[in-house]
């Protein structure tokens, strides 16, 4: 049985637009202190204050364990604080913000990995034990070296002192009566490289141009600071600036940790520092080293304490499901930004690429952001902490000057953001696929999706007077400006262009494209009577294209051909036409639903994208499928969640795709909160439909 802490759904009034009036909707909210719709609820899931509650779920969902740790860098599991992220044992680390690359070749900047420390023995010469603590946010490393001492070695991006990525190494003497000595070794390249300023400098994406040596609280600490290589615009006259520069301080580790024959335990702290300015890095380290190692650890702790008691979902007699879920939760939380840090943020968050911010090279989506982030891990980001998602939609706010240009330079009006966007907001897709950035133009709609979700859940009228009406218009100007008036038949269309599915691009109408450009126009009207003065006497030329939309419909067949001119059974890469059932609502009969959901399931390949079956699990619910829906959700996560630690895949076994893919976990959290709980957001109103326990729990 799945359980919510005190979800109590108050709908309270339904439309407050007046139509045929003229005035400003917000002075009328805040004179009469009316939301659109009111909801008393620790934000949905969670989210409330936490103080009083102890969650009773078993540990152990939260632990992922394994004697031997893997080979393969795709299973090994991805730390990060919404600041900085790194795979656990790679040479690199990254930062919110920093790339490197012009054009298509932008991503991700590597920082050398200087907190890349481990255990020589372990594995080689003792047994150790690896586990991923999901439940406090660390990795841990165990060795119990025949029964005379046992080490643990803790690795964390801190998530309060979030410029830090820390090693915590404990020794504890059990036996031994002889001093004990601990051999590590600091793994910064990959390669043979000893010396850390050549391994600093082997990198390819950052020129340091500052080496220096730094000596207080008795600990020798290396400062480099630099810049990167190459910006992303080649110009500097674009209204976007990117951030250049990093500096990154460690304290030194040494070959060896000793344990005196005087002393039963000891602890050591090996941190390194990551941020834009010299200043930051500095004090985070003062700081740092200005507490105890104990309550170094604890303050990390209790920040994940913090959310973990803000959120909480139990399932009874379905182990696999519950660990899925707890995984995929964290997966997601440890790539957004801290509500409390040591020191205040130099920069906004720049959004969640597929596979977060401990990756970034060419395979792992470069840390680009995609439609991924709005229609796959945002719905479940919005349930779970408005401060999250609203950092996500002010990334595309703050790109909002490069989408204008960008639409002017297409020949459209308004604003139209790029298929993916990095430093600058400038289209950043990868050499030999421009032609995917030329037609799949859907990703502007899709954000505007994000923007009504958020609303709806927060009412923040003081969000859309600052950042949403600006951006919910222009985007309506760009779909205005985007479809063509057939004059035979009085309907508008959309042609070259490419929706979800990339397999077929050059299309005419796609189905999902032309949904999604109607919700845009209907929020853009929406936000544009919210926060401006206008006659409505007048008519609403936006409201007027989005009631006469194409959407092509076989009546012989009953069902949505993707685009004209798809034929039923033609192979399709990914969930495409389904979409615009969930998450887009769009009306229509049952069995038209219901015949797109199995002809599609039959036409969609099996080498794709890993959210496509959580999708057809939501839509399947919605027509009371329960046992398509079951078999959906087991497709959505078995194949794909790949052991020991529960990261996510892009693809089956055997394919070839992207580690740590949490666009994948977004869409199957999805199938758990919008598909079996029931939760559908609506503008006026919240709603929970039909719930349905999950296979295999009470």
């Amino acid at each position: 049985m799945i359980q919510l802490n005190c979800v109590e759904l108050l709908f309270v009034i339904g439309c407050v637009l007046v139509c045929g009036s003229k005035g400003n909707l917000i002075q009328y909210l805040s004179r009469n202190n009316k939301p659109f719709f009111m909801i008393q609820t620790n934000d949905i899931i969670g989210n409330g204050s936490g103080n009083d509650y102890n969650h009773n779920t078993d540990d152990d969902h939260f632990i992922f364990t394994t004697k031997s740790i893997p080979k393969d860098s795709k299973l090994l599991p991805t730390l990060s604080n919404g600041h900085i992220g790194f795979t656990l044992f790679s040479d690199s680390v990254y930062m919110n913000a920093l790339y490197n690359g012009h054009g298509g070749l932008s991503h991700r900047a590597c920082i050398p990995n200087f907190s890349n420390i481990q255990l020589t023995n372990c594995g080689a010469v003792e047994k150790c034990k690896y586990t991923l603590n999901a439940k406090n946010g660390y990795f841990m490393v165990e060795m119990n070296v025949g029964n005379e001492f046992y080490v643990t070695h803790l690795i964390y991006a801190h998530r309060y002192y979030n410029r830090a990525v820390v090693n915590q190494f404990f020794i504890q003497r059990l036996r031994s009566k002889d001093d004990i000595e601990v051999k590590i070794y600091q793994n910064i390249s990959g390669s043979n490289i000893n010396n850390e300023t050549q391994a600093a400098q082997a990198k390819d994406d950052l020129e340091f141009t500052k080496n220096e040596t730094i000596h207080f609280n008795e600990n020798d600490f290396q400062l480099l600071c630099g810049h990167i290589v190459e910006m992303e615009r080649l110009t500097q006259e674009e209204p976007i600036h990117q951030e250049e520069n990093a500096c990154v301080l460690w304290n030194h580790v040494p070959e060896q940790l000793t344990l005196s024959k005087m002393a039963s335990s000891i602890s050591y702290k090996f941190v390194m520092a990551v941020d834009i300015h010299e200043a930051d890095v500095r004090q985070e380290m003062i700081d740092v080293f200005s507490i105890t190692n104990d309550d170094l650890l604890i303050s990390h702790i209790n920040e994940w304490k913090r959310f973990w008691n803000n959120f909480r979902i139990e399932i009874n007699g379905n182990d696999e499901l519950l660990r899925a879920i707890i995984s995929s939760t964290f997966n997601i939380a440890c790539n957004l930004p801290s509500e409390r840090v040591n020191l205040p943020q130099q920069h906004p968050f720049y959004g969640l690429s597929p596979t977060g911010l401990g990756r970034g090279n060419l395979d792992d989506y470069e840390g680009h952001n995609f439609w991924d982030t709005e229609i796959f891990m945002f719905p479940t980001i919005a349930l779970i902490n408005h401060f999250w998602a609203k950092s996500l939609l002010h990334y595309r706010y703050i790109m909002l000057n490069s989408a204008r240009e960008y639409a002017k330079l297409t020949g459209y009006k308004g604003a139209r953001f790029p298929w993916e966007s990095a430093a600058t907001g400038y289209e950043t897709i990868q050499p030999n696929y421009e032609y995917i950035a030329e037609y799949q133009h859907h990703i502007t709609g899709d954000i505007s999706f994000a923007m009504q979700q958020y609303f709806a859940l927060t009412q923040d009228v003081q969000w859309a007077k600052d950042e949403g009406c600006e951006m919910a218009q222009d985007i309506a100007k760009f779909w205005e400006s985007r479809v063509n008036l057939n004059e035979t038949n009085g309907l508008y269309e959309i042609d070259h262009i490419m929706g979800p599915d990339e397999d077929h691009c050059d299309t005419k109408n796609n189905v999902y494209t032309n949904v999604v450009a109607i919700n845009a126009l209907k929020f853009g009207s929406l936000m544009r009577t919210l926060c401006t003065e206008m006659n409505h006497t007048t008519e609403d030329k936006w409201l007027k294209i989005a009631k006469n939309m194409k959407i092509i419909y076989d009546e012989v067949l009953n069902y949505h051909p993707e685009y004209e001119g798809y034929n039923k059974g033609m192979k399709v890469k990914q969930a495409d036409t389904i979409l615009i059932g969930y998450p887009l609502q769009f009306p229509m009969n049952e069995s038209t639903r219901r015949n797109d959901l199995n002809f599609y399931m039959h036409a969609t390949r099996k080498s794709g994208p890993a959210m496509t079956y959580s999708m057809f699990a939501i839509n399947y619910l919605d027509i009371d499928d329960v046992a398509d829906a079951n078999e959906m959700l087991n497709k959505s996560f078995k194949p794909y969640i790949r052991k020991p630690f529960n990261v996510w895949s892009e693809v089956v076994e055997g394919e070839e795709g992207a580690a740590n893919f949490i666009t994948g976990a977004g869409g199957f959290l999805q199938a758990i909160f919008n598909g079996y709980l029931g939760i559908r957001i609506h503008l006026k109103y919240l709603e929970l439909k039909n719930p349905q326990l999950l296979e295999g729990s009470s």
